[in-house]
């Protein structure tokens, strides 16, 4: 087997390379033979008999494994046998941790940016206004939208008893959302102008 130059994750690794070798994962059968080769080395006929497929079938899925440098093999006697690469595998292990650790980090800045826009728009438990910064703004165009439902209109007084918590005047929450095309007023009802999916993507 001509095995191509490893392409696990690292450091280095570009977002084709990264494509390339999750695409190769995405298979039950390479995933089994890894579970496999994590345990012991095992020749084709054995991995084919454990598997229930044709060695033929292993053998392509062997090949797509060893060009990603997740496997390679050494030929004993009469027997060719695979083994995982405990090093590539092992940078996998290493890489997928640090994305992890990286998520974490996303998700604690998200959650103090998040934190630190609403400190400063409802100082003293009232609505200060809509930021001029987008993404300050559209955070909280997201907050307020997330109050009404999409199915149905509101007029005036509802919307008065919705948002009356953040701010004794309507028009400071309202007006901002109708002109950013957020809301829609017509005939003095007013109703959402955009979808949940497309709310994460407010411009």
């Amino acid at each position: 087997m001509n095995e191509i130059k490893p392409v696990a994750p690292g450091p280095d690794s570009t977002p084709e390379q990264l494509a390339t070798f999750f695409t190769v994962l995405a298979s039950p059968v390479r995933i089994r033979l890894i579970s496999i080769l994590n345990l012991r080395d095992a020749c084709l006929e054995e991995l084919a008999e454990l598997l229930q497929r044709r060695p033929a079938t292993i053998h392509h899925h062997l090949a797509k494994l060893a060009a990603v440098g997740l496997v390679t093999s050494m030929k004993k006697q009469y027997y060719r046998y695979y083994s995982l690469r405990r090093e590539q595998w092992g940078q996998l292990h290493n890489w997928l941790k640090q994305a992890l650790q990286f998520n974490q980090q996303l998700e604690e800045f998200d959650r103090d940016f998040r934190q630190s826009v609403f400190a400063a728009a409802f100082g003293n438990d009232r609505f200060n206004g809509f930021p001029p910064q987008q993404r300050d703004r559209e955070l909280l165009q997201r907050f307020f939208l997330s109050h009404l439902r999409e199915d149905r209109s509101y007029n005036r007084e509802e919307l008065t008893i919705i948002f009356s918590e953040y701010d004794d005047d309507l028009d400071r929450i309202v007006k901002p959302l109708v002109k950013s095309g957020l809301l829609r007023h017509r005939r003095g009802d007013y109703c959402v102008s955009v979808s949940s999916s497309s709310r994460k993507n407010l411009k």
